[in-house]
């Protein structure tokens, strides 16, 4: 299997198991119906204000460096999307211990098999 296929298999397992069968405390992982404020409208928030800090950065030149180019026209479908997420995990009464870091670069692979080991 190859290692983007691998990785996608790897995320689906994850996510798929429930939260209420690991023993995990609250703070990693808060139940999507306790009422906490839910986990990806928070990160998008977050992370639209890191990249409005970003644009204010100006060059060593002087010139503002601006938005990132599609910013403006992209966040209503960011946060549209993290609060529909959000939704659905609430009425399942699903969360998921997937989080904004699993990435390719956080993946330990067998170059042997091209899988995810961990």
């Amino acid at each position: 299997m190859g290692s983007w296929k691998s990785a996608i298999k790897t995320l689906t397992n994850l996510s798929s198991i429930p939260l209420e069968l690991l023993s995990i405390p609250s703070s990693f992982a808060p139940s999507p119906t306790s009422g906490d404020k839910p986990y990806f409208p928070r990160q998008v928030n977050s992370l639209l204000r890191v990249s409005e800090a970003q644009s204010k950065a100006r060059s060593k030149e002087g010139v503002d460096t601006g938005e990132i180019w599609g910013t403006k026209e992209l966040r209503p479908y960011f946060t549209e999307g993290a609060r529909g997420i959000a939704e659905d995990e609430r009425k399942r009464g699903v969360g998921s211990i997937v989080h904004g870091d699993f990435k390719m670069d956080n993946l330990v692979s067998s170059s042997v098999l091209r899988e995810v080991m961990s």
